[in-house]
């Protein structure tokens, strides 16, 4: 029994005391300080003060990185905020041209550039908003872009019913960009061809969806007149619009809708997914049990 007490008091004790230490270092508590070691034997002493050192240094480093990453994060929030201002400044000077010009065709074709750079404008606006520069809510991106480009087209266009139908993602800023493209040109398309005689029934469908795991579904749909599959080659929006999925590895469909319209499609891989497949965290745990004998 009395060899029991003494190791106890002094050994054991400190043992506990110093694993006591080492959990609330791992866990970020750095503040804390051995001063009950004071009394334990000189071999603890010892020990309590290299965790304390290795506890400040750790803490040190985070402090630095987290300055890092305040500081870059405040310089892609400046670039973002110069990249928007810049292209506003494009968006006037096409404008200035826009007005000079007296073909038709001409007009109609810097008006589609304006909306383009416009749509590029709106993306760099919202993520020099958020306090995260990385990562962008493409929910709030389709409702502010559908916005903007119904108004590009003007108060004839006010008669359509807009359905949204976008699941919650955070996206990157570079998926974001050529998404947000892709959805302009298909946008532009419906509202420039699928209501030529009016829109005053028109429906337009707008849906993120997720189609199986690991992949997400962007859809834009009409009720309109539809499009022959020759023009679907051969206008430049289509050509972008394959350009842009290729961009994102997704695969684009484009086909009639039930009871007349245009349904296009976009599938591409689901970044969460890939971020949680490359998670360590996620990795299968090796144990003694699971090694070859």
């Amino acid at each position: 029994l009395a060899i029991w007490i003494a190791t106890d008091r002094l050994v054991l004790r400190w043992i506990d005391y110093l694993r006591r230490m080492a959990v609330a270092y791992s866990r970020g508590h750095y503040a804390i300080r051995p001063n009950i070691l004071n009394s334990a034997p000189s071999e603890f002493r010892t020990l309590g003060g290299t965790l304390t050192g290795m506890a400040a240094a750790v803490n040190e480093r985070d402090r630095e990185l987290r300055e890092s990453i305040e500081q870059k994060n405040t310089l892609n929030r400046e670039i973002h905020h110069r990249v928007k201002n810049n292209l506003q400044i494009v968006m006037s000077l096409l404008s200035l041209q826009t007005a000079q010009l007296h073909d038709e065709g001409a007009r109609e074709a810097l008006r589609d550039t304006q909306m383009r750079v416009n749509a590029l404008a709106l993306v760099h606006r919202i993520l020099h908003e958020l306090e995260d520069v990385y990562f962008v809510n493409f929910r709030e991106l389709l409702s502010n872009l559908v916005q903007q480009v119904r108004e590009g087209f003007g108060a004839a266009k006010g008669t359509l019913k807009l359905k949204l139908e976008i699941a919650e993602r955070q996206l990157t800023s570079d998926l974001a960009v050529p998404l947000t493209l892709f959805a302009v040109e298909a946008l532009t398309n419906v509202f420039k061809h699928a209501y030529p005689l009016g829109a005053h029934h028109g429906k337009i469908r707008i849906a993120l969806t997720v189609p199986q795991e690991g992949s997400l579904k962007l859809v834009i749909e009409d009720n309109g007149v539809g499009i022959q599959s020759s023009e679907q080659n051969a206008n430049v929006g289509s050509r972008l619009m394959r350009a842009f999925a290729a961009q994102v590895r997704g695969t684009m469909t484009t086909r009639a809708a039930e009871g007349g319209g245009t349904i296009v499609e976009l599938v591409f891989p689901d970044p969460a997914s890939a971020r949680r497949e490359s998670d360590p965290s996620n990795a299968t745990e090796v144990t003694a049990s699971s090694l070859p004998t």
